[in-house]
């Protein structure tokens, strides 16, 4: 069964290559002068692009040197005088790598953690904390049991009761950890 289908992909394979060739010898000399004459104007063009291209790669890196320092200050006005990395560290410290638990319950102790450290208030440290998930110092990471990869399942709100889902469907509630990246 096999032979035969790769002797039929073979045949087929053959009778491609001779139809692209008798395709490719029919060209005229109209063909032909309009490929000589097109041909230098398209080249020109790919140029021009390959350089708008390059300026705008240009761009994107200059916004995002930009972005960064602009985090940095966010980072500075909101803490009193650390930096990005500072408060990573400081986090990493206090925490460690892993913060086990629920994700608004992790949230809520490392918000509870900066307002007390710094000593911010309640909106600085709801700002300072989507800084921090926004350049990826802090990350929640779901935990999926390995038995369960394969098979589909609807997820839950994992701090709600299981009692307020209506039906007989299985809602899996998922938990997790807040990493700290530092």
């Amino acid at each position: 069964m096999w032979t035969e289908i790769e002797e039929k992909l073979l045949d087929w394979e053959k009778n491609f290559a001779k139809l692209w060739l008798i395709k490719t010898r029919k060209y005229t000399d109209i063909d032909h002068e309009y490929l000589t004459r097109e041909l230098p104007r398209l080249k020109a063009e790919k140029e021009s692009v390959e350089i708008h291209l390059h300026k705008i790669e240009e761009l994107m890196a200059k916004t995002k040197v930009l972005i960064d320092n602009l985090d940095e200050e966010l980072c500075n006005k909101l803490t009193g005088s650390s930096s990005l990395a500072g408060t990573g560290q400081i986090l990493l410290d206090h925490f460690g790598k892993k913060l086990q638990g629920k994700r608004s319950e992790g949230r809520k102790n490392i918000r509870k953690f900066l307002e007390d450290h710094y000593v911010i208030n309640h909106s600085a440290s709801r700002e300072l904390f989507a800084l921090l998930e926004e350049v990826r110092l802090l990350q929640y990471q779901v935990d999926i049991p390995q038995n369960l990869l394969k098979e589909p399942f609807n997820f839950g709100n994992m701090d709600l009761d299981m009692a307020l889902y209506p039906g007989n469907e299985l809602l899996l509630q998922l938990g997790g950890w807040w990493r700290i990246n530092s």
